[in-house]
């Protein structure tokens, strides 16, 4: 079926070559970046110890509800709820590379990337060549794989000091997408996914977004990813010089 095609038969460095093409094609211009930063800004920086703004962000803390970021511009006229996950994975994966991050950070993020990396006017987010770009830029040790195994990828999890995961959704249907991902790790060698669509309530019946509980390997951790049916794409692994 149609669904299951490129997934089963397209390799992922064709896919990830054509997504950087496209990434190149079509530029957000420079004018709708700054509308955008004058528009995230007034949300994560001025009043950050509000109720409002404290709800959904906490500087200095992993983000795990991209679903909560409705009201942060990204790209020609999409916000970092619908198509934000790659730029909340660097977030995420320069935190537990031990960077302070706060709301200014973030929209450095989102502007540097809508200028450089957002596919189909940010529709589709950024590329993951622009992620591994950006952090050579930041002077960290970056490794791109595309054609990766059990064996290897649990390599990479013991090697790397974190990694940023792109993978399909559904390994059967590409009509389910994609998600990247950061995987954090602790000094024990357990595993934890960020931003992975993991859910619990509180005492009051709210909704807490929280990280995966803890895999014994990134192996285990990139499978569980979406689900069950999680199929990595590419693994950005990322080192301190």
């Amino acid at each position: 079926m149609l669904k299951a095609f490129i997934p089963r038969h397209v390799s992922n460095g064709v896919f990830l070559w054509v997504w950087n093409i496209i990434s190149r094609v079509y530029r957000i211009t420079n004018r709708r970046v700054q509308q955008n930063r004058i528009s995230n800004e007034a949300v994560l920086l001025n009043n950050p110890d509000s109720g409002e703004v404290r709800n959904f962000f906490i500087p200095n803390t992993y983000i795990e509800n991209q679903s909560q970021w409705n009201r942060i511009c990204f790209g020609r006229k999409y916000q970092i709820s619908y198509c934000g996950c790659e730029v909340i994975a660097v977030y995420n994966a320069l935190l537990s590379l031990g960077e302070q991050m706060s709301g200014e950070r973030m929209v450095e993020l989102i502007s540097f990337f809508e200028k450089k990396g957002a596919t189909l006017g940010g529709k589709l987010g950024i590329s993951p060549k622009a992620a591994y770009d950006y952090f050579r830029l930041c002077g960290y040790k970056v490794t791109m794989l595309h054609q990766i195994n059990e064996e290897t990828i649990n390599a990479i999890g013991v090697s790397s000091d974190t990694v940023i995961v792109t993978a399909y959704n559904n390994k059967r249907n590409i009509l389910k997408g994609l998600h990247t991902v950061n995987i954090s790790k602790d000094d024990d060698h357990r595993y934890y996914i960020h931003n992975g669509y993991r859910v619990k309530t509180d005492s009051d019946n709210n909704k807490i977004y929280t990280a995966s509980s803890p895999y014994r390997n990134l192996a285990e951790a990139v499978a569980n990813i979406s689900g069950k049916r999680s199929a990595s794409i590419c693994i950005i692994a990322i080192n301190r010089l």
